[in-house]
């Protein structure tokens, strides 16, 4: 009878918990199903930001515990961002001011006359205090990125130094891309991502569809990850994803009502050690949408990448992300162009069919002061190209091999003379 009894206790506890993980597995497809559902809804759209780093530890036991160079720029820094996109385009700008203290990195830089008053504008004038110590670079940074082409340029402006600096712009094919570095981050949507919303930012990505993290983690959910529902009551929604890859964990808590909006995130190492939390403030609605934005995303690190082994007990790092402005489409495709036509910015162009016969796999010339001059500059650059091949080394010694012969001839002559100089020594 006990043996019977205790055996129906087993049977009800085993039932209820695999009951409990169908439920909550059902009730995890469902709320994947509404976000995916509604995402579809997501309009075009540029959003603007801008990001400021605190380092809140002294910057000697930083460089020290993070292992973090010395005389780096990565704290001395006010970045603007714009990312833009419209299915399947996406197009990025960002302006940073990184500012470096010579004798080492500053504490606190919240201070200083780094913050444009206008994103798009390049400051160029040097930070008021402590002019002899600190060296300013202004750094802006643009792609454009459609399924065939990619523009990617760059203007970089150290201490002021240049008054007319000159961009470059490269023009590649998104397959080569794919090919070269199909992972690598060359747009970036950080705001967006922290937000809680994929966002196109590799190659390989490009011509997916923003959607709610929930949805993207569930679409990378293999059976060597694994995502989780934790709790799902009274509005709120409380994720664990497992990603096995990097070995972290991610938990993520939002608004699940008639809103997707989230509320808190916490990221974990492979020991269970939590190494970035995620705090947020207010809320701006994406028109149309049942999703939401935060007006202000503040980041507390506890670890640096440079040395991931070392983990802090309290924040050692605070970054803090704050929207400026969300615009909606649609969009010319022009917009994801990048057409740069300032007399001369360097263009290097690895689509032309000529590029691959080019040392770096693409042609460079630079823009004429006059339009009407574009056309023959590129021409000229191509016969540039071939001038180089005709006179390269090979090339010079296969069509003059008496050349060859007679160096070879001198050559061989030393060698000779030295034998018999060293040879006539040793006798005397």
């Amino acid at each position: 009878m006990k043996l019977r009894r205790t055996y129906t206790v087993l049977m009800l506890f085993l039932f209820s918990n695999v009951w409990g993980n169908v439920a909550f597995s059902s009730e995890l497809d469902i709320v994947l199903q509404r976000l995916e559902t509604d995402s579809a809804s997501l309009p075009s759209l540029t959003v603007e930001w801008s990001t400021k780093r605190k380092l809140l530890i002294p910057p000697d036991e930083f460089k020290e515990k993070v292992k973090f160079p010395a005389y780096s720029e990565e704290f001395g820094f006010y970045q603007f961002t714009r990312y833009s996109y419209q299915h399947p385009y996406a197009r990025g700008f960002r302006q940073i001011e990184s500012l470096q203290n010579v004798a080492g990195m500053t504490n606190d830089l919240s201070k200083t006359s780094m913050t444009p008053t206008k994103p798009t504008v390049l400051s160029r004038k040097a930070p008021s205090q402590n002019k002899t110590q600190f060296i300013q670079t202004v750094t802006k940074q643009e792609v454009a990125i459609q399924l065939e082409k990619v523009f990617e340029g760059t203007l970089e402006v150290p201490d002021s130094i240049v008054p007319d600096s000159i961009c470059m712009l490269m023009i590649s094919t998104l397959d080569e891309l794919k090919t070269e570095s199909p992972h690598a981050k060359f747009i970036w949507p950080d705001y967006l991502k922290l937000a809680g919303y994929f966002f196109p930012e590799t190659p390989m990505e490009v011509g997916l569809k923003p959607v709610p993290l929930p949805v993207r983690w569930s679409q990378n959910a293999q059976e060597s990850n694994k995502l989780t529902l934790l709790n799902n009551q009274d509005g709120k929604t409380e994720l664990v994803f497992h990603d096995s890859n990097s070995s972290l964990t991610e938990k993520l808590h939002f608004s699940n009502t008639s809103k997707y909006a989230v509320e808190s995130r916490e990221l974990f190492d492979a020991s269970d050690r939590i190494i970035r939390r995620y705090h947020y403030q207010g809320s701006v609605n994406i028109e149309g949408t049942t999703f939401y934005l935060p007006e202000k995303i503040r980041v507390e690190y506890f670890n640096w990448e440079t040395n991931s082994e070392y983990v802090s007990f309290t924040p050692i790092v605070e970054i803090t992300y704050e929207l400026k402005d969300i615009s909606y489409g649609p969009y010319p495709d022009e917009y994801f162009t990048l057409n740069y036509n300032t007399p001369g910015d360097m263009i290097a162009d690895r689509t032309l069919p000529e590029s691959s016969t080019f040392p770096e796999g693409q042609v460079q010339y630079r823009i004429p002061s006059n339009p009407a001059d574009l056309k023959r500059v590129i021409e000229k650059a191509k016969k540039d190209n071939d001038s180089w091949r005709q006179q390269s080394f090979f090339n010079v010694h296969k069509k003059r091999p008496f050349s060859q012969i007679l160096i070879g001839g001198n050559i061989l002559l030393i060698i000779v003379l030295a034998i018999v100089f060293f040879l006539n020594r040793r006798k005397l």
